[in-house]
């Protein structure tokens, strides 16, 4: 293998011929620019092939480029650039090797390839990519439906160009759309680098804006009353506490689809797996339902291995069931020769399939005609997660009946707490330290240090006090002098004194309650009381009385 650098320039003569190596101007420092040859992989009929890149800024950079394709092709790792080779091109070529796909997942890619990358970066060679090309292609598709200063860029324009409808133009997209855009992308590069078309994926050093999950919230009664005044939902996740799931199932306890809302709201089924759910599947005699594979063909299956499972019944669940094929018999008896044999648990009136999209526009019309706080269709998996967890439920229980892959996804993801558990836990934790005084809340309140002979002071008391350091009354906004004010005086001086340092905080006839005469004011008294804590006594002592006298 071997392989050159040379220098090369633009200079011609005065008949318009390039002058190459008899440019006088070579030997200058910057002059032109430098390219590599080298030995490409031999043509299918072994005819030796040499090919050039470039160009670079100095004779070094084109010497470490030419090692480093040395390197490559002795390692057997190095791709020859297929300049014909187009990415719109290549997409069609990867999609149509895309056999093992599911419906759902090729539906997404065809919706990526012709709204996003065919009209942003289609034409460019697949060898030619760079992560800028990919930066700017997903900067162009966050300023779609958003007001722009002056014309749009040529790859905002052609984005739009590909978007039919005016509302598609209109609609911005979230940063979780861009972010499944970049995942084919790099799904696409990744085989492509397999399949040795380019050297390395350009898309993997492409950094997207961070995207923060929502955070489930409960429906607590205080966001339901801001929910009334404002229409506005706190989150977009939200979750029904049990009083409201309560409320909606017995709402809606006439629907034709009512057991399918009370086994996503008890069960937590994925919304695909309650609709091509199969009586085969279902045994009401061990109360268990089996979500799995290939259970029907138009169906995708499940949404990973995980999610194969058999998710128990509780009995009530189980009766709802019961009445659900009893009523759907009944139905089949009706339609006769009309009905549409699929054996599903849940189907349109005449026995068709019911249409995922469709059951999630009938929740919202039922959500919205009773009243309750507005729930998406899949917020009953957080619903269920949630009910479990606060029935006292293991996680790792509640995790196999969602059918996540980890315990991990559940707690992240679909776990809410209900504001009870929370109280719940707070008392717990509040009960296990002990305490020499009782710290309820009500004995901590300012007003509890005044016995109720104390709280006397009124209007006239007022007047005919005095404030401290004077001898007449001082005007409305002087501090007013307590009745015992000469009696605290002493006491206060006392520890006073006391805190001075540490000699005298321990001198006798300081330490001790009983060497400081008892004003007769405080209730709560510790076993071992400091000085510290008398300190702090006798001052809310004083402004109780001061409070009360100026109420």
């Amino acid at each position: 293998m071997r392989g050159s650098t040379f220098q090369r320039c633009g200079c011609r003569d005065a008949t318009g011929r390039q002058l190459g190596a008899d440019c006088p101007q070579r030997s200058r420092r910057g002059h032109g620019s430098w390219w590599i040859r080298y030995d490409a992989p031999r043509d299918t009929d072994g005819q030796r092939r040499q090919a050039s890149a470039g160009p670079f800024d100095s004779r070094r950079e084109a010497e470490v480029a030419l090692a480093d394709v040395l390197d490559r092709r002795h390692k057997g790792t190095y791709v020859a650039a297929d300049r014909g080779l187009t990415f719109a091109r290549y997409l069609d070529e990867w999609m149509a090797g895309k056999l093992a796909l599911k419906a759902s997942t090729r539906t997404s890619y065809d919706h990526h390839i012709a709204l996003y990358l065919k009209p942003g970066l289609g034409h460019v060679a697949l060898a030619d990519l760079r992560d800028t090309d990919f930066e700017e292609l997903y900067a162009a598709m966050r300023q779609i439906g958003r007001p722009q200063a002056g014309n749009p860029s040529p790859m905002l324009a052609r984005l739009l160009g590909a978007r039919t409808t005016t509302k598609q133009a209109r609609r911005p997209l979230t940063p979780n759309r861009v972010r499944s855009v970049h995942a084919t992308v790099r799904s696409a590069l990744n085989a492509a680098v397999k399949r040795h078309k380019i050297a390395h994926n350009p898309a993997l050093y492409v950094e997207l804006e961070r995207v923060r999950l929502p955070r489930a919230l409960v429906w607590t009664d205080e966001r339901v009353t801001e929910w009334r005044r404002a229409g506005r939902r706190p989150s977009p996740v939200m979750v029904w506490t049990p009083v409201q799931t309560g409320a909606f199932l017995d709402a809606v306890a006439d629907d034709r689809l009512y057991a399918l809302w009370h086994l996503l709201a008890f069960r937590g089924l994925r919304r695909s797996e309650a609709v091509w759910l199969s009586w085969v599947d279902v045994d009401l005699d061990a109360a268990t339902a089996t979500v799995r594979s290939g259970s029907q063909q138009d169906w995708d299956g499940p949404k990973s291995e995980a999610s194969e499972r058999a998710v128990a019944l509780d009995p009530g669940t189980v009766v709802v069931l019961r009445r659900h094929r009893k009523a759907q018999k009944e139905t089949r008896l009706l339609w006769g020769a009309g009905w549409i044999e699929t054996g599903l648990v849940f189907t349109h009136e005449d026995g068709r399939a019911l249409s995922p999209n469709g059951v999630s526009q009938r929740f919202d019309r039922l959500v919205t005609r009773h009243g309750v706080p507005p729930i998406r269709l899949h917020d009953l998996r957080h619903v269920a997660a949630t009910l479990a967890l606060t029935a006292g439920a293991d996680i790792k229980v509640v995790s196999e009946q969602l059918g996540h892959s980890t315990t991990q996804i559940t707690r992240d993801i679909y776990l809410s707490v209900m504001p009870q558990v929370a109280q719940a836990a707070a008392d717990a934790a509040a009960t296990l330290v002990p305490r020499a005084v009782a710290t309820t809340l009500a004995q901590q309140s300012v007003h509890t240090l005044c016995t109720p002979g104390d709280i006397s002071g009124t209007q006239n008391d007022l007047k005919e006090s005095k404030t401290a350091g004077q001898k007449v009354w001082g005007g409305r906004d002087s501090n007013p002098r307590p009745r015992d004010y000469e009696h605290f005086r002493s006491e206060r001086c006392a520890v006073t004194r006391a805190r001075r340092g540490k000699r005298e905080r321990a001198r006798p006839g300081y330490s001790s309650v009983e060497s400081l005469p008892s004003p007769g004011w405080g209730k709560v008294v510790p076993p071992t009381p400091t000085l510290r804590w008398r300190q702090r006594l006798v001052s809310r002592a004083v402004l109780c009385r001061v409070h009360h006298r100026t109420a």
